[in-house]
């Protein structure tokens, strides 16, 4: 028989060393430009080795991931549904109308309002603020190039503010579902009460818009030659109909009435489908392939024997060549190796010694609520991204939330109040220099101007101080209400 091995909690010294090995393994990641999967690796299989040392072996430990993987089977599910979805919506057209028509109705005095608009509807039907900014965002950034007297910079915060809002609303938003996942809550859930904080920043900000549009004495309208170039590639490979409407309104209701999320995305992929071959002409062959690999503007050639591919934007294939189940391989590798990570550092008790370490600055919920933001912005600022960020502080906080008598949904919230999107603002993060790109200003020239993500944080801390929206856990938390 093998030697009964005597466990024990890690030392400051272990539980600290984790810290500081996760902050130099992804500082150096980010300098050298590495992808953040294998770096999740290298932290998970210290945990691992921290574990052992403090006495639980190889067996045990895959015991406590395995439970944890299974819990997060849903979440995992969805986000291959969210890639499927995207490649459908492509292959139907659905979101190529949205982006068609929105484009034609921008005028100068109303284009910071029509650019938060379209964003946000972008972006909460794909789940993506990157997306919703290299699409949407990318095509009003380019009207307001060739409008005079429209501010840039208030154009680019209108752009990242409207993004911001699928990014943390969306069931297909890949950090709302971690946030949902790391915390062990339904998505549908943490969506509604994130939705506490953010529904009322939007509208604040929808109202500085719709005052900037009053307040602005000009009709100027114009489509470039960037856009004009959209809309003629786009019109080479779609037909339009209210039809194509259809798929995003399976997501809405699927959303409203509480469907399983995985439930939506299957229907709304399928009715996509369904509508690119019928309505579209496209192959059903093809489809399939856009649902896996992500829809290719040449798959229109059967149904369109006219169209000239070479003919096609550089810019409509940056636009349309997105989705599939294979895009969401790197989210979802990283969660998967993520409960790794959290299923060992909780089992040996990693955690919680460093929450032992963090109560001392922990009195209340105001400090509670402004730790996670702080940690949050401290982890993007050495990931480099919200994804490992993300995985990270929640199983870091999760329990200190619950002893605290909070509901684990605040912490979700949290998470994604100070997290989503702040990358957009770290320099050196990925998502900053995707915009720098697209919007060619600065990172500070649109902080400034990203009022809804201000009213956020303000809000976020309000609700702190006052107990408004806070979520608290009763004596029996199955029985928890609002």
């Amino acid at each position: 028989m093998g030697k009964t091995r005597i466990k024990r909690k890690p030392t400051k010294l272990e539980a600290i060393s984790l810290l500081i090995l996760m902050f130099a393994v992804f500082a150096v990641g980010t300098k050298l430009g590495l992808n953040y999967v294998p770096l999740m690796i290298c932290v998970a299989a210290y945990s691992i080795f921290i574990a052992w040392r403090c006495g639980y072996t190889w067996k045990e430990q895959e015991k406590a991931i395995n439970n944890r993987i299974g819990r997060a089977v849903p979440v995992l599910s969805i986000f291959l549904g969210v890639g499927a979805l995207v490649g459908s919506f492509m292959f139907s057209g659905t979101i190529p109308m949205l982006i068609y028509y929105g484009i034609q109705i921008i005028s100068a005095k109303w284009i910071y309002l029509c650019a938060f608009l379209l964003c946000a509807i972008f972006s909460i039907l794909t789940g993506t603020a990157n997306g919703s900014v290299s699409t949407a965002g990318l095509a009003t950034m380019s009207i307001g190039l060739a409008m005079d007297g429209v501010n840039l910079g208030l154009l680019a915060g209108a752009i990242l503010c409207g993004a911001t809002i699928g990014d943390k609303l969306s069931p297909l938003s890949d950090t709302t579902i971690m946030a949902s996942a790391v915390t062990e809550n339904d998505v549908m859930d943490h969506i509604k009460h994130q939705a506490k904080v953010v529904v009322p920043a939007a509208l604040i900000t929808l109202v500085i818009y719709i005052v900037i549009g009053i307040t602005t004495h000009t009709d100027a309208s114009v489509i470039n030659a960037t856009s004009q170039g959209l809309l003629d590639s786009m019109d080479m490979i779609y037909k339009w109909s209210w039809i194509l409407l259809l798929p995003a309104v399976v997501v809405v209701m699927g959303s409203v009435m509480k469907w399983s999320t995985t439930v939506t995305l299957v229907a709304a992929s399928a009715l996509a489908l369904a509508i690119g071959v019928g309505f579209q002409g496209f192959a059903i062959k093809d489809g399939v392939t856009a649902i896996y690999q992500g829809f290719q503007c040449k798959m229109a050639l059967g149904a369109r024997p006219d169209m000239v591919l070479d003919a096609i934007s550089a810019e409509t294939l940056t636009v349309l060549q997105r989705g599939g189940l294979t895009s969401m391989s790197k989210p979802f590798f990283t969660i998967f190796i993520c409960f790794y990570f959290a299923a060992t550092a909780e089992l040996a008790g990693t955690m919680e010694v460093l929450l032992d370490m963090i109560a001392g600055f922990v009195k209340n919920t105001v400090s509670l609520v402004l730790s996670t933001g702080v940690a949050m912005v401290l982890l993007e600022c050495v990931c480099g991204s919200s994804t490992p960020a993300t995985a990270i502080a929640g199983p870091l906080f999760k329990k200190k939330y619950e002893d605290m008598g909070l509901h684990s949904l605040n912490l979700a919230r949290e998470i994604e109040d100070f997290g989503t999107g702040s990358t957009a603002f770290i320099p050196w993060s990925s998502s900053c220099q995707l915009y720098i790109g697209i919007l060619g200003l600065n990172a500070m020239t649109y902080l400034r101007y990203s009022f809804m993500n201000w009213f956020i944080w303000i809000i976020a801390i309000v609700f702190a101080i006052t107990g408004i929206g806070i979520k608290k856990l009763d004596k029996k938390p199955e029985e928890a209400t609002e």
